[in-house]
């Protein structure tokens, strides 16, 4: 029996690549039904309210079933059977919304167009709210600190940045890893050693090679940067990188707005090759920065001071 999908596992969707080679053959086709939000996750309940446009999916063999049960959180979704429209009410397994798990009674998570991440505001709306904070603020490198006001408003400003790339990051590894949603640490490790993430890290060119973060729990250890497989680990770190008094407390700084540039470049390729449609989300939120596809690194900004 084919899968019905309508979200992350459609093709061309960031989620396809986990069961693309498995596809024997697709088509759209639609669902009636109620389409809503949570956790930014696509989910469905079957109703009479509406059409809810999607795609079928021919499986070569059941390792098609096994990486969508590996994949898809059983928080979020159940199995349930749905008649298609068209193909005389083709029979297809759904993933819908868990049994516990309700739209909004005032609508306000219904979506009313197909699901697609390049309309995800953390994607479509976040990476531009962090390049404009990176142009106000981060442009500049820290020299020092000492009791400047300003220059601890400024670093302050560019860590709430930082705290939403992290957000972004974290909602990246919904799209791509699979595992439960409680294992945030895990998940972005694991993005990190997928190729196309390693290949935009390659592509930005770091610039800590070998610095060392701390934990917070772990005060007598530093993991340094060796690898570009452990840059997203290394970086997702470094938000919890508070300041301190002291002589040293503007190289704190320093280590937050650079890795904020390479880390928000690096989301930038690597959505724009997994998913060529945010050219056009990121083309409205953000159109001056077209010209060096979105990232700060080849930005006139950037250069002028680099």
């Amino acid at each position: 029996m084919p899968l019905f999908v309508y979200g992350n596992l459609k093709c061309g969707e960031l989620g396809h690549g986990r069961i693309d080679r498995l596809v024997d053959h697709l088509f759209p086709t639609s669902v009636e039904g109620v389409l809503w939000e949570r956790d930014g996750m696509p989910l469905l309940t079957l109703r009479d309210e509406g059409l809810i446009a999607g795609e079928l999916i021919w499986f070569k063999s059941d390792d098609g079933y096994r990486n969508v049960i590996n994949f898809e959180p059983a928080t979020h979704y159940r199995w349930a059977r749905v008649a298609c429209t068209g193909q005389a009410g083709q029979l297809a397994n759904v993933l819908v919304a868990g049994a516990s798990l309700e739209p909004a009674r005032d609508g306000g998570d219904r979506l009313h167009e197909p699901w697609t991440t390049t309309r995800d505001p953390l994607f479509r709306y976040g990476l531009p709210a962090v390049a404009t904070a990176v142009r106000a603020d981060g442009l500049v490198p820290f020299r020092t600190l000492g009791n400047d006001p300003n220059e601890w408003q400024r670093f302050f400003r560019l860590q709430s940045a930082y705290m939403l790339t992290c957000s972004i990051l974290e909602r990246l590894t919904l799209r791509v890893v699979p595992g439960k949603l409680d294992k945030v640490a895990a998940s972005i490790t694991a993005l990190g050693r997928q190729k196309d993430f390693k290949n935009a890290v390659e592509q930005v060119g770091l610039q800590n090679w070998h610095r060392g973060v701390g934990r917070a729990d772990r005060p007598t250890e530093a993991a340094p940067l060796e690898n570009r497989s452990d840059f997203a680990t290394w970086a997702y770190q470094v938000r919890s990188n508070i300041a301190h008094q002291g002589k040293s407390a503007w190289q704190e700084a320093e280590l937050v707005r650079t890795t904020l540039i390479d880390l928000h470049d690096v989301l930038r390729i690597y959505l724009l090759e997994k998913m060529p449609g945010f050219e056009q989300s990121w083309s409205e939120a953000d159109p001056t920065a077209m010209d060096y596809h979105w990232r700060i690194k080849q930005s006139p900004e950037y250069l002028a001071v680099a």
